[in-house]
């Protein structure tokens, strides 16, 4: 699995990248999280709309998705452009889409849920 638009559960300092794990930024009283070293705010590792996606998650992502023999899209209406490219990159013989809404994609899917990921997912494991 790669996170491609990245996690809350790693932050850091937007001025002097200092890392910081979840805890710190829950933890806090403020209510935006400042850095203990140079006191600019601290943001989680996430990718923000507008924000492009890091390159070397992006090409990993890529690889991943073009080499797996099944490909699970969730939460997702392909509407945005990253991951939609990645979907369509993707040629091997089990396409599953879990999304609420539909998407363009479903014509070439295997299995299609219109439901709460974690309903399917709860159901599955």
């Amino acid at each position: 699995m790669q996170e491609i638009h990245g996690t809350i559960w790693s932050n850091h300092c937007v001025s002097c990248r200092t890392a910081y794990g979840p805890d710190f930024v829950f933890e806090s009283r403020e209510p935006v999280p400042r850095c203990a070293k140079c006191g600019k705010m601290v943001r989680p590792d996430v990718v923000l709309y507008g924000e492009y996606l890091p390159q070397k998650a992006y090409s990993q992502s890529l690889a991943l998705v073009r080499n797996a023999d099944c490909l699970i899209i969730g939460g997702t209406s392909l509407a945005v452009g990253s991951a939609a490219q990645l979907a369509h990159q993707y040629h091997g013989p089990y396409l599953i889409i879990i999304n609420r809404g539909k998407t363009h994609m479903e014509g070439m899917a295997d299995l299609v849920f219109h439901e709460d990921i974690s309903a399917v997912l709860r159901r599955v494991i």
